[in-house]
């Protein structure tokens, strides 16, 4: 009989994959790292700094945000809500953030809510982004601003030969819908998908076996590689 693949496709960018793939090692797995987003952070000029400095509360859905955000001196004239330890964690030190229990942006916005009610938020997004926390930040009564502050984009041919893997992971619908666009093949491996936006778009691509993880923590994610 042929052993199992212990292969482990991870679509995720090379720096915030790196603490998965150092537990896939050590769990006796293989990680195979595609990235399939290239983020291009919007620059850090004087204009865009007394915009947010102009916001008073920020939201940041997501690393990329927080990474932007890092590009700036810290301000106490800003109050920094974070979605996740994760995205706490990518702003750096130096900033005074609230951490948004929960994984999705409706949690980060009822955080907003319970902290700060009524006050008018600036929510650092990407181009392709969802609108979850802006919508239910408005549905709260706040005044949202949305700024785009970095660009979602494919680097380049992620054509890979079929192979045989154990599983892939997915982090974000934009990863899911330009590995399986790039290798149709994907669609009969195990997926295991981070948030439900990212096992949606699985669904829309046809795959055949999907695993929703309970959160987007190490250990969560193993322990439904483990069930794989």
């Amino acid at each position: 009989m042929a052993a199992v693949s212990q292969r482990v496709l991870v679509s995720r960018q090379l720096e915030d994959a790196e603490p998965l793939t150092q537990a896939l090692v050590r769990g006796g797995y293989e990680p195979l790292v595609i990235p399939a987003i290239q983020i291009i952070l919007r620059g850090a000029c004087p204009a865009t700094r007394a915009a947010l400095l102009s916001a008073g509360v920020l939201a940041l859905p997501s690393r990329s945000a927080a990474k932007f955000l890092r590009q700036f001196i810290p301000s106490p004239q800003l109050s920094v809500f974070a979605q996740g330890p994760g995205t706490a964690q990518a702003l750096g030190s130096g900033w005074e953030v609230t951490c948004a229990d929960g994984l999705y942006g409706a949690d980060l916005a009822r955080c907003i809510h319970e902290r700060a009610p009524g006050a008018p938020v600036t929510v650092l997004a990407g181009d392709k982004t969802q609108g979850a926390v802006a919508d239910e930040l408005t549905r709260l009564g706040h005044s949202v601003r949305v700024m785009t502050v970095y660009q979602n984009r494919s680097p380049g041919d992620l054509t890979h030969p079929p192979c045989a893997l154990k599983a892939a992971i997915y982090f974000s619908p934009s990863a899911v819908e330009r590995q399986l666009e790039a290798n149709p093949w994907l669609q009969t491996v195990p997926s295991i998908a981070i948030g439900r936006t990212t096992a949606a778009a699985l669904r829309s691509g046809d795959c055949s076996q999907i695993i929703c993880a309970k959160g987007p923590e190490i250990e969560s994610i193993l322990a439904e590689l483990e069930k794989v």
